[in-house]
């Protein structure tokens, strides 16, 4: 249920962004199948990690890495069997391994650069506002705040077309704010 509502949410997101900026139909195809296919491994992860409610520790992360690499490895095998899937798992692999500073992969294609970036976005976006491993989920703004404050992980330009996307507080919408207040 965790990978499939995750893997949804992520390509509906990757697909609005994709077709904010104009992206080719190849290149399109390629995100959301990478969109779809990057949480694989989590098939892998043990339950009790899946299941856990409080904050990961740094052996759940690595064993999520490695289950998540495990899945890359896993779905090379049919790298053959659709047009698509070699470039998509392109993709996934260098968003995966990109994650690990001791795998990280070096001077990948800008196409596939760009797509992994999108994906980073998207995918750290549905986990903060969705429920997830070791955290509640964060409200819309929160989320783009987080993605905010970190442009050395996440690129700025998407943010931004993210939030264009998905019109978090369109003008005129009622908001709850910090102080208890509500606001316009």
């Amino acid at each position: 249920d965790f990978i499939f509502k995750h893997a949804i949410s992520t390509a509906i997101l990757t697909t609005m962004i994709s077709q904010h900026i104009n992206m080719t139909e190849e290149n399109r195809t390629s995100l959301i199948a990478a969109s779809l296919l990057y949480g694989f491994g989590y098939r892998f992860v043990p339950r009790n990690v899946l299941d856990k409610v409080t904050e990961l520790t740094k052996a759940d992360e690595d064993m999520i890495q490695f289950s998540l690499e495990k899945g890359v490895s896993y779905l090379r095998t049919y790298h053959e069997e659709f047009p698509f899937l070699p470039r998509a798992l392109s993709v996934v692999e260098y968003f995966v391994l990109s994650s690990n500073p001791e795998r990280a992969l070096e001077h990948p294609d800008p196409d596939i650069l760009l797509l992994a970036e999108i994906l980073r976005v998207a995918k750290q976006f549905d986990l903060l506002t969705g429920m997830s491993l070791g955290h509640k989920p964060e409200s819309e703004i929160m989320a783009m705040q987080h993605l905010r404050e970190h442009p050395e992980i996440y690129n700025d330009t998407i943010v931004s077309l993210l939030a264009q996307c998905i019109h978090i507080v369109p003008a005129g919408a009622s908001v709850d704010l910090s102080t208890k207040d509500k606001g316009i």
